[in-house]
């Protein structure tokens, strides 16, 4: 809202490659290039990026650890900088994840592993959950793929995954947290759902888009 961005990308450094983040402002333009990996000892693989409206950011993403996957984030807080990566999985990670902030600076980070769906809050004043909750446990261990997901200001969030045919879907708020997972809709014809994406405003209205 005040000018700011980040952005967030892969690089090949010798024989890993590596997460590098920028940050940009109206008043300074492009700052100094930032290493975001701070482990540098194994490839980066899929990462994400969201931002809140005061200008503070979450970076997560998957590199192995050199025996499983593992899930990192990094967390920009404006005025402050950079703090330091976590390891934030509970078990292995894969590459299918999905990040959302909200504009009171807090973050919902969902991912997948073997087909069951996890998901993690982290609060403002008081961090990262101690544990992931399973949204979604596969009895096939087909992958949940096209995963999204969008929050509100008043702690809402909803996530959205594909599974073969179906689109499923778990609704978090406040009160309750999350609800149990639910297939949204299916079909079935030869295709599978592509390019899936959700919003929810601050009333806790969603709005889905897909194409197959």
């Amino acid at each position: 809202d005040y000018g700011r961005s980040i952005t967030v990308w892969r690089e090949q450094n010798g024989s890993i490659v590596n997460l590098w983040a920028n940050r940009y402002t109206t008043q300074a333009g492009w700052g100094n290039p930032v290493l975001i990996d701070e482990l540098n000892t194994s490839d980066v693989n899929t990462h994400r990026i969201a931002m809140d409206g005061d200008g503070n950011a979450m970076v997560v993403w998957s590199q192995h650890n050199g025996t499983q996957y593992r899930l990192w984030a990094k967390r920009y807080i404006q005025g402050t900088g950079w703090q330091p990566a976590e390891d934030i999985s509970t078990s292995y990670s894969s590459l299918n994840l999905a990040v959302a902030c909200d504009d009171a600076g807090n973050t919902v980070v969902a991912w997948n592993y073997n087909g069951d769906v996890y998901v993690k809050r982290h609060e403002k004043t008081s961090g990262w959950d101690a544990t992931a909750t399973a949204l979604f446990m596969s009895t096939t261990y087909t992958s949940a793929s096209h995963m999204t997901l969008d929050t509100n200001d008043n702690g809402g969030a909803v996530i959205l995954w594909v599974v073969s045919s179906s689109v499923y879907f778990s609704v978090h708020d406040p009160a309750n947290g999350w609800s149990s997972a639910a297939s949204l809709f299916s079909h079935s014809g030869p295709y599978t759902y592509n390019y899936v994406t959700v919003t929810m405003d601050n009333l806790d209205n969603i709005t889905i888009g897909y194409a197959l």
